[in-house]
């Protein structure tokens, strides 16, 4: 088990250097994250990042786990939701963590600008999840919404 996360965590990395200036895939996000934000969440893919609205509302749906990936630094400046699970990307176990997961179950994530939880998903997919989320922009993201 171990060496088939080692394996994905090193397929991960080498993918995650390609150049990202391909602006096709960036007009297709485009159009994904324009889809969800209208809360049509069955004709897209389920590994997008999505706006701070449609993550409430997945939220809201209550058949969802949400996962706080920042640092315990930032987790004690405080959490969208409290009863969050908290799974450090930063930490060596990450995938280990992430592959205890119930991979039927729907998940969204969150960091602190959207870097890390757009990492995640893809490793979320890349181990045969079924659904999983990532709030566009992170938390900072979320405070901007929450101001409007």
């Amino acid at each position: 088990m171990k060496s088939k996360i080692a394996m994905l965590g090193l397929s991960f990395l080498l993918t995650g250097c390609t150049n990202s200036n391909d602006t096709s895939n960036k007009t297709e996000t485009m159009n994904k994250q324009s889809e969800i934000s209208q809360g049509d969440y069955k004709k897209i893919t389920n590994f997008v990042a999505i706006s701070p609205q449609s993550f409430q509302e997945l939220y809201n749906t209550k058949e969802t786990i949400v996962i706080d990936i920042r640092t315990a630094p930032e987790i004690a400046e405080g959490k969208i939701f409290s009863e969050a699970l908290e799974i450090d990307f930063y930490k060596e176990n990450f995938l280990e963590e992430i592959a205890k997961l119930d991979k039927n179950k729907k998940y969204l994530l969150y960091c602190h600008s959207g870097n890390r939880s757009g990492q995640a998903l893809k490793i979320f997919r890349q181990l045969g999840f079924a659904e999983a989320y990532d709030l566009d922009g992170g938390i900072s993201n979320w405070s901007k919404a929450l101001e409007k």
